[in-house]
């Protein structure tokens, strides 16, 4: 017969290895305090609240912090879980990316003063309410990247009764600490130009150090309809309902046309188009255009890329800087990407009612991009556009400069 345990060793390094390597497990967190049982048959009650119920992971934030998983019950109403509860770590090899490294809680970390080696976390098996638990001290996660854990856990002997051990998997991450960001905000609405020190909070409220430049933003939340077009690279120009009614340009350059012909891969910046595009467009799912991208160059004039769900692609949600290039030779031409809030782009909102950018690249800006997307608002949120994108759309336009000046 073969051991359950060590099945469940392998099981968890499995579900592990693709954690890390798609970044696609960890989406937000309803506020739930039960984790458990997808993998293993035995509820934990968490202090934390990120948890999910029936799903075996946690997310947390940067702060230093305890977190305390709770044995509550098995999916079993005539099992009790043993007193006794004896984990294990996975971490990722740092020196060997593909490998992982395992630490076994009664002889590794005990070892090691309760530490799990390699990290500043902490792990002690202790009673919680009569029930065994685990109980983590995170310190400060001050790096740039999360941290994940892997957990395995079994009590008590084999069960007969089961033909398995209680046991199972959780998943841990622990996410950067965000810092108080200052960064540079500039806008343009009604020919004027608005600038100011944008400030991001923990929480990822966007606060504006400009008493005009906050009035401005203040005014667009409470607007029906507002696009925003980036021409000039960081730099944001509004529209209301009125603009676009009036403006016969701004229609001919945003004009959308449905197609799907797109491809993934991995690079930076505009380093992967090719002599033969005329336009080309990335989106990222890290800052200043790293990790996991996007990519395409457009050959044709009449080729429109468009993108009406992200998760295929694992960017859902997930999208922190964006490019749009135009290589072409006629000067009224140009490339259009624009970004949605929601699927299908915004649900077919034909009627603009919900924000959306577009960014345009002329033959006067041939390459424009936005390296970071958390300096941007999004309209009727104090939340900014990082990890918001869930559709995306690609074409060609006719651009004249005056609408910068409209």
């Amino acid at each position: 017969m073969r051991d359950p345990h060590r099945l469940s060793i392998h099981r968890l390094i499995l579900l592990f290895a693709i954690t890390i390597i798609s970044q696609a497990m960890f989406q937000a967190c309803d506020k739930d305090d039960i984790i458990g049982p997808r993998f293993s048959n035995v509820y934990f009650l968490t202090n934390n609240e990120p948890g999910k119920q029936n799903e075996e992971y946690l997310i947390i934030d940067g702060q230093a912090q305890e977190l305390t998983l709770s044995v509550v019950r098995t999916a079993y109403n005539d099992i009790s879980f043993p007193s006794s509860l004896s984990p294990s770590v996975m971490i990722k090899d740092n020196s060997n990316p593909e490998s992982f490294k395992i630490y076994h809680y009664d002889s590794d970390i005990l070892s090691n003063e309760n530490f799990i080696p390699g990290t500043g976390i902490k792990l002690a098996v202790i009673e919680e309410n009569g029930n065994p638990a685990m109980r983590f001290t995170f310190p400060e996660n001050n790096t740039s990247s999360e941290i994940t854990l892997g957990i395995l856990y079994h009590g008590g002997e084999y069960n007969k009764k089961l033909n398995a051990y209680l046991e199972g998997n959780i998943i841990i991450t622990q996410n950067p600490l965000a810092s108080s960001e200052s960064i540079i905000a500039k806008a343009r609405y009604k020919s004027k130009i608005y600038e100011s020190e944008v400030t991001i909070n923990e929480k990822g409220d966007i606060e504006y150090l400009n008493p005009e430049y906050n009035q401005l933003m203040c005014k667009l939340d409470e607007a029906n309809i507002v696009h925003a077009v980036i021409i000039d690279s960081n730099c944001m120009s509004y529209y209301d309902e009125a603009d676009i009614e009036d403006n016969r340009l701004y229609q001919d350059i945003l004009n959308l046309n449905i197609s799907d012909n797109s491809s993934i891969t991995r690079a930076t910046g505009f380093e992967n188009h090719t002599d033969s595009d005329l336009g080309y467009f990335a989106i990222f799912d890290n800052d200043h255009f790293k990790g996991t991208s996007l990519i395409k160059g457009l050959s044709d004039f009449h080729f429109t890329y468009n993108i009406p769900s992200l998760k295929p692609y694992n960017l859902n949600d997930k999208v922190t800087s964006i490019a749009i290039g135009y290589y072409g030779a006629d000067p009224i031409v140009c490339s259009v990407l624009t970004i949605w809030d929601d699927s299908d782009y915004n649900h077919g909102d034909n009627k603009r009612s919900k924000h959306r950018i577009s960014l345009i690249a002329s033959q006067k800006s041939r390459q424009v991009s936005i390296p970071d997307l958390k300096q941007y608002k999004k309209i009727g949120s104090s939340k900014s556009w990082n990890d918001c994108i869930s559709s995306i759309s690609c074409h060609f336009g006719y651009i004249d400069r005056q609408l910068l000046n409209y």
